[in-house]
């Protein structure tokens, strides 16, 4: 593990684990959704990412299962295949939803980084349009109109 690995969120494969290539992992990371799970994966290319992870909370058939769970926050993974340094890139962004008839979405992030690296998540104070990594702050940070 690296110096700032932790920092950063990057996670290693275990020794012995030989990296696949990027259409062996988009085609298998594709085939983790299905009708029976309460997330999807799909072509991320409307999204500027090679992938976009997240859960299905408007679908007929998952919303009494989110409703019935009381599900707080609505999460969204854009997926970045990067073939030459055999690596994928993730950037996560959170909503709030409230459970008040129909669903309503409150952008409370943006959230950056994997979750699985802790018990809260980094939330940058500004939002990076690529997935090309940095570090982003309030001295680069552009204001949208």
């Amino acid at each position: 593990m690296g110096l700032f690995d932790k920092l950063t969120g990057t996670r290693h494969p275990s020794d012995g684990v030989a990296p696949l290539p990027a259409h062996e992992v988009r085609a298998a990371l594709l085939a983790l959704g299905g009708p029976e799970v309460p997330w999807l994966v799909q072509d991320g290319a409307a999204q500027d990412a090679d992938l976009v992870a997240e859960w299905r909370i408007l679908e007929p058939a998952w919303r009494t299962f989110f409703l019935r769970t009381q599900v707080s926050e609505l999460l969204r993974i854009r997926l970045r295949l990067v073939p030459g340094r055999r690596e994928v890139r993730a950037v996560d962004r959170v909503w709030q939803v409230t459970w008040a008839g129909a669903p309503r979405y409150v952008l409370r992030g943006p959230a950056r980084g994997p979750l699985a690296s802790g018990p809260g998540m980094t939330v940058s104070p500004c939002r990076t349009d690529d997935l090309g990594g940095g570090v982003t702050g309030p001295g680069r940070c552009r204001r949208r109109r």
